[in-house]
């Protein structure tokens, strides 16, 4: 059965099949989206559930936002009234908070930012069917970044959505294709769009050619460059993290592994934003000495979205830009 939150990973491989278990991501998600959904509903005391401040932050931030992008519509939370029946899909979704007058829901987020127009557009699709309409909004509240990304739809823009996905899913010729959701993937120790380049990189590792020579003919193969970049990305995900810790399991059990060994560290300290604050009250700092402290420069996005809602707005030339900045992203395979 097709779930909603799996059109993403079926847009970018038709053949994903979740490997099910609840990470500790998800479970902080789902402790933390509770609380929120009882704080929209009017009990306060929701809030006493979560201990770590980043939780508090995240969950207050995402009701805030929510009720200031609701502005003043009802907004439902009862999640017997949240069900959603998409066409085509035999999976009965529940979206995290609705506004039926604005033609509107709000779904939480949390962890890392990842594209969710896939899942917006089913639940959006539903909804239109089921309430007459013919355009929705769906607003992705990203709580741990204070990032909110707004997707709209006509209805035939999200029927097509959905039905290019469906159709890619259910297409009995359907191929695998390597994608940043393969970790999470059932399929993933079998695959051949993983397993295959595993072997091919750990051949590559393990000959005895010089890197010299190896540099040299990915050089002079853009095609071949670009292949081993899919390929020795993939090793590292599937292979290189699991190799450093069963080799630091072994060592611990008091194994051999040949050429590493374990050093002890002092371990680290940290003092929560909390304490930080008190010790700034204490000592009477300034704004520029507590900004000095906690360090480092901070995205113009950031800045802008803490600022301007405060009043204050920085200006162009008060920046600091990076000129030729360019990222390598990787492409699908036509």
């Amino acid at each position: 059965m097709i779930r909603h939150s799996s059109l993403p990973k079926l847009d970018a491989c038709p053949c994903f099949e979740s490997a099910g278990g609840q990470s500790p991501a998800a479970g902080r998600g789902v402790k933390i989206d509770a609380v929120q959904r009882r704080l929209l509903a009017g009990d306060k005391s929701a809030i006493q559930d979560l201990t770590e401040l980043r939780d508090i932050d995240a969950a207050l931030w995402g009701v805030e936002e929510l009720l200031r992008l609701a502005n003043g519509a009802k907004v439902e939370t009862d999640e017997a009234n949240l069900k959603v029946v998409t066409p085509g899909m035999t999976h009965e979704g529940t979206e995290d908070a609705r506004a039926s007058r604005i033609c509107t829901s709000y779904d939480f987020k949390t962890g890392q930012i990842y594209d969710y127009e896939a899942q917006a557009a089913a639940y959006s699709y539903g909804n239109m069917e089921r309430e007459f309409a013919d355009e929705w909004t769906f607003h992705l509240l990203f709580t741990d970044q204070k990032l909110v990304v707004t997707h709209h739809f006509t209805l035939l823009e999200a029927k097509a959505i959905v039905e290019r996905i469906l159709a890619k899913a259910n297409d009995p010729d359907k191929k695998p294709e390597s994608c940043q959701y393969c970790g999470w993937c059932a399929k993933k120790s079998t695959c051949v769009e993983v397993v295959g380049p595993v072997v091919e990189t750990q051949a590559i590792v393990l000959q005895e050619v010089s890197i010299d020579t190896i540099k040299a003919e990915l050089s002079a193969d853009p095609a071949r460059l670009g292949s081993f970049l899919r390929k020795a990305n993939i090793f590292k995900k599937q292979l290189w993290d699991w190799a450093k810790e069963e080799a630091k399991r072994q060592i611990e059990a008091g194994a051999s592994v040949d050429g590493f060994r374990l050093v002890k560290v002092k371990d680290s300290e940290t003092f929560p934003i909390a304490v930080v604050a008190e010790a700034a009250q204490a000592t009477q700092a300034t704004y520029l000495e507590i900004a000095r402290l906690i360090g480092d420069d901070i995205k113009g996005e950031v800045l802008r979205e803490w600022a301007e809602p405060r009043g204050y707005f920085p200006q162009a030339d008060q920046a600091v830009y990076t000129k030729n900045n360019a990222r390598l992203t990787e492409s699908k395979i036509k």
